[in-house]
């Protein structure tokens, strides 16, 4: 249970980074780039989850929900801010022309938000929308 419970704070951290970061970054007086922003993200990520970005990207989409669930005891709650983190962060890398990483954080990310639709009894319009975009970028 303890260890839930910091997995969830640690999520819920990183979402608060993340929204944090691409505040910065999108504002029209910008001088942060796509690159410094993985980079704080990266920071974050290793003192939070004791894991990278690079690391995450490695694991296989089909392997990710198992591997989280094991190693990090995620919830369903879990899944559903790292997926929109996965999302987010794909964008970032796509903005600082790394399409192979995108790609791979899209994947993982349509893969959690498929696995959000499949085990969620409510219906979510965000996560269907976001199906459907990640699908079309993929295609």
């Amino acid at each position: 249970m303890e260890t839930r419970d910091y997995l969830m704070r640690q999520f819920n951290q990183l979402g608060k980074v993340l929204g944090k970061i691409l505040a910065d970054l999108f504002e029209p007086d910008n001088t942060v780039t796509a690159h410094q922003s993985i980079e704080a993200i990266n920071e974050q990520l290793i003192t939070s989850l004791k894991i990278d970005i690079d690391s995450i990207i490695e694991i296989p989409p089909n392997e990710l929900i198992s591997k989280f669930k094991e190693e990090y005891e995620a919830n369903f709650s879990n899944f559903e801010d790292m997926a929109e983190f996965l999302y987010q962060v794909a964008y970032l890398y796509q903005a600082q022309n790394e399409p192979d990483k995108a790609k791979s954080l899209f994947s993982q990310a349509l893969v959690t938000y498929q696995y959000l639709l499949d085990n969620d009894d409510t219906f979510s319009l965000n996560t269907h929308q976001r199906i459907g975009e990640i699908a079309s970028i993929l295609s």
